[in-house]
């Protein structure tokens, strides 16, 4: 019997299997490394964010970083596309471009950088990947209510809230959304015209109206169906939120001289039956899912008021690419409901009130057919009075 030398030189290759442990270790101390904190930059002007928090922002500033928000939005109010420096991943550039903010701004679109799908892989929570924000060198971080906000500011970096979800109504919500991004970029003056018309808009639609002697007020409800196979999914009520005035169709019913043909019911799908059982004078659709002819033809909704009146329209605005909202767009959407829920108080303006909002705010002439497109003509010519909204009325 043989005793083992315990002399004996042990290969290197023996111990290969204790590489993977040694490298999940490694990779375990890496992720306790301590975050980087960035100074007060020497040169810089405050900015007061939606919360109420002075940020500095450096100067000269370097661009504006988007967190889970719209380019299209940003661009309405800032008018300021070189101020972008990260505008989202493959997703919103699609959405981006099925939006008419792209034919105004087409250079956004079209530049790969603003698009970068690697930029924000996990942008949510406290775990978020701070590695390729830092490497976008941004001027400031715009983020609404949570998201990687909290994070950003952690590190000291310029990060801004565009609300605080706690606005008691839209106008304060977008009044605020104004102010933010207008201050940002150092042009202030623009939240504060594109306010000034908003109001104005509504003042001008309120007067039109003669609201005070309205002898009635119409019921309306917003809602929007499914096309097809999907046709026998729960309807989508969008004008439901009635003990929320956040919600901006509720605002839209209520300037267009009308009532909101769901108010008492609290839930957003409710089933067919109840939908029969408000019975709303007009139904508007959303520019997504069934157009008028559609939804009209569905079984389900023969016995309600609006669809024996033809009174079923699709919302102005890009089909599958958003409507008319935001302070620049929402007066036209407003002013298109009240002329059909009141043509006999209502002059045919809104084709021009719509070329005339283009051209003041972006220096853009929309063309005939790009105004049909927007009135969503080739769904709604059909229904009755829409005759007012084509060219050459």
């Amino acid at each position: 019997m043989s005793l083992r030398n315990p002399f004996r030189v042990v290969p290197p290759c023996e111990f290969m299997w204790f590489a993977p442990f040694l490298c999940i270790g490694l990779m375990v101390v890496g992720l306790l490394r301590p975050l980087p904190k960035f100074t007060v930059p020497e040169h810089y002007r405050a900015v007061v964010d939606a919360e109420g928090t002075k940020v500095p922002i450096e100067e000269p500033f370097r661009g504006t970083i988007l967190i889970s928000l719209d380019a299209g939005g940003y661009l309405e109010i800032t008018k300021s596309p070189d101020t972008l420096t990260y505008a989202g991943g493959t997703v919103d550039r699609s959405w981006f471009g099925k939006e008419f903010m792209s034919r105004i701004y087409p250079q956004v679109l079209q530049r790969g950088s603003l698009w970068d799908p690697q930029m924000i892989r996990h942008g949510h929570g406290p775990y978020a990947e701070l590695e390729s924000i830092l490497a976008s060198d941004g001027g400031a971080y715009l983020g609404s209510s949570g998201d990687l906000v909290p994070l950003l500011r952690r590190v000291g970096l310029p990060a801004l809230y565009t609300n605080t979800g706690k606005e008691k109504d839209e106008n304060e919500s977008e009044f605020v959304w104004a102010s933010v991004v207008t201050s940002l970029i150092g042009h202030p003056d623009r939240g504060a015209a594109v306010i000034a018309h908003y109001q104005q808009a509504f003042t001008d639609i309120a007067s039109d109206l003669n609201e005070s002697t309205l002898p009635n007020r119409p019921r309306v409800l917003v809602m929007g169906a499914e096309s097809h196979e999907k046709q026998n999914k729960t309807p989508n009520i969008r004008s439901l939120y009635i003990k929320s005035t956040a919600n901006p169709y509720q605002l839209y019913i209520l300037r267009a001289g009308a009532t909101n043909a769901s108010e008492g019911w609290t839930s957003e799908q409710p089933e067919a039956e109840r939908i029969l059982a408000m019975d709303p004078d007009f139904i508007f659709l959303m520019w997504w899912g069934q157009d008028p002819q559609e939804f009209m033809h569905d079984p389900r909704w023969r016995g309600l008021r609006a669809v024996r009146e033809r009174r079923v329209y699709r919302l102005p605005g890009n089909p599958g690419g958003g409507g008319l909202m935001g302070l620049i767009f929402q007066p036209i959407s407003v002013r298109w409901m009240a002329e059909i829920v009141h043509p006999d108080r209502l002059q045919p303006k809104t084709r021009q009130v719509m070329r005339d909002t283009y051209l003041r705010e972006f220096g853009y002439r929309m063309s005939d057919k790009e105004i049909d497109e927007q009135l969503q003509m080739n769904v709604n010519q059909p229904q009755p009075d829409y005759g007012r909204f084509a060219r050459n009325y």
